[in-house]
């Protein structure tokens, strides 16, 4: 809190992201930390963990960005109700939550991942959305971690088609968007 508290200064408050921060014990130490401090808290998540972390992080939470990463490799039916199980709880805790959306080329503009995506946004109630572009350097991140590329790298049409897609169908369903603190 020492190293933190200066750094205020410069900012609204705290987003503790980079995985889920959540899973760590400490985290909930330096939440009642912030929480003490009067410092506004965001979390992000995937929605995936445990709904008793949730429970018991949310009288620190001040807002939630809720990732909407609907497909992995993982049972993807398991996958959507836990996200959908989790969404219904932050969603009972919190009026505050921002879903995230990744334009991940060639899955998350596929029609089965945006109705998925449709189901979690009508849970939550959203009526506007984060949308992250692709990141045209991710696999650089796996290269240095000396691990194996999750999705191969697009070509730039696959990445111009998915993220035109993305934003139209999200337009037609009436969601108002922010990309990268632009508003649409």
């Amino acid at each position: 809190m020492e190293q933190v508290l200066p750094s205020l200064s410069l900012c609204d408050g705290i987003t503790l992201s980079g995985g889920e921060a959540l899973l760590q014990d400490e985290t909930f130490q330096f939440l009642k930390l912030c929480k003490e401090n009067k410092i506004h808290i965001c979390v992000e998540t995937s929605g995936l963990l445990d709904s008793g972390l949730y429970e018991r992080a949310f009288p620190f939470i001040d807002a939630w960005l809720f990732g909407m990463r609907v497909l992995t490799d993982n049972n993807s039916i398991f996958h959507i109700e836990k996200i959908l199980e989790n969404a219904r709880l932050i969603k009972k805790l919190s009026k505050n939550i921002i879903p995230v959306i990744p334009m991940i080329p060639n899955v998350m503009n596929r029609g089965d991942t945006l109705s998925q995506l449709i189901l979690i946004l009508n849970v939550i109630e959203a009526v506007e959305i984060q949308l992250n572009p692709w990141n045209r350097f991710y696999d650089l991140y796996y290269a240095f971690s000396g691990i194996k590329c999750a999705f191969p790298q697009p070509t730039d049409d696959e990445i111009f088609i998915c993220e035109t897609e993305i934003r139209d169908f999200f337009r037609k369903k009436g969601y108002k968007f922010t990309e990268r603190g632009v508003q649409n």
